[in-house]
């Protein structure tokens, strides 16, 4: 029997990792925590490893886990090259981002004002503040 490595639980797999928390990845992806668990679950049966631990704070990769989290960073890097080459171009959702307060100044108005002509049917969030606002 041929196993494969599902995209959905990569992606799952990744935001646990980046968030370091089940809740805060389910609330990423979309998911509820108990679909995002469910799927650890899967993932973690279908590469016979454990691949987060799961603590008071949060869910943390373990070794097994840290391993695992490059190969799969590898494959959606590698499936979202592949789609963007093929597709139209057309961006949709909403980009979520940080910039300080002097380049927004200088240069965020004509970026925004290019990236909407591009992409109409994406949504942009900007945060502008200081550095440690922005990293916190």
């Amino acid at each position: 029997m041929t196993r494969s490595l599902h995209i959905d639980l990569l992606r799952s797999f990744a935001s646990v990792a980046e968030t370091g928390a089940l809740s805060r990845a389910a609330s990423r992806i979309g998911r509820s925590q108990a679909a995002l668990s469910m799927q650890m679950k899967r993932l973690e049966d279908l590469v016979g490893q454990p691949l987060v631990t799961r603590t008071g704070r949060g869910a943390v990769p373990t070794v097994q886990g840290e391993r695992f989290l490059i190969h799969a960073c590898r494959i959606l890097s590698s499936h979202d090259e592949a789609l963007a080459e093929f597709s139209d171009g057309s961006l949709s959702g909403t980009l979520h981002f940080g910039c300080p307060d002097d380049d927004a100044q200088a240069f965020l108005s004509n970026l925004l004002r290019g990236f909407a002509q591009h992409h109409p049917a994406a949504a942009i969030e900007v945060i502008c503040g200081s550095t440690p606002r922005l990293q916190a």
